[in-house]
Parts: structure tokens; C-alpha cells; sequence
């Protein structure tokens, strides 16, 4: 009688193991997934909590052109543009990429911790 009963155990516990093994591997391409998908994201709105480095080659281009234009005397010294380029230290990101990065960074590592 114990030896039937074994018997249809191990069966049984062989199909629930190959149920959990499917179940994993469905959460592990899920999660990859994810993390990919979060990663392109993440990519992408990070640059905006940075200031712009053309904003800021131009910022400092102005004001060589500036000393230069100043130093030499230069009376017909090209005027400075109406509207200068913003001061890279002054810089700050906008209040929506702040929060749009709040949300991605933690979405990001809650899907790293998922298949262990």
C-alpha cells in the first residue's frame, strides 16, 4: 500500500515540478523583458536631468569671444548675439523629468530582483 502511494507522489510531484519550471522561465523571459524595455526608457529621459553640452560649448565660446572682443578693442568686433546662451551652472532640470526619472530608476531595480 506505501509503495502505491509513493509511487503516485513522485508522479505527481514531477508534474508540479515541471509546472514550477515552465511558471520560472515564463517570468524570467517576462522580466528580461521588463528590464529591457525600462532600460530603453531609462536611457533616454536621463539625459534630460543634464544640461545640454551644446548649451554649454556655446555659453563658453561666447564668453572667450567676448575677452577676446574685449582685450583686442576691436570697434567692429561682430556684436554679441540679442540673446545670450544659457549659464550651464545655473542649470536645473525640469520638475517632470525629475519625476519621470523618480519612477523609472525604482522600476528598474524592482525588475533586477525578480528572478532570484
Amino acid at each position: 500500500l506505501f509503495s502505491m502511494y509513493l509511487d503516485r507522489a513522485e508522479e505527481e510531484d514531477k508534474k508540479v515540478v515541471e509546472r514550477w519550471k515552465g511558471d520560472a522561465d515564463g517570468i524570467l523571459v517576462f522580466t528580461g523583458l521588463f528590464s529591457a524595455t525600462v532600460a530603453a526608457f531609462l536611457v533616454g529621459t536621463y539625459q534630460n536631468l543634464q544640461p545640454n553640452p551644446q548649451d554649454t560649448s556655446a555659453f563658453y565660446l561666447a564668453s572667450i569671444y567676448q575677452v577676446l572682443a574685449a582685450s583686442n578693442g576691436d570697434s567692429k568686433a561682430i556684436p554679441f548675439p540679442l540673446t545670450p546662451p544659457p549659464d550651464p551652472s545655473k542649470f536645473k532640470p525640469p520638475t517632470s523629468a525629475i519625476w519621470v526619472n523618480a519612477l523609472w530608476f525604482p522600476a528598474s531595480s524592482s525588475a533586477s530582483p525578480a528572478p532570484c
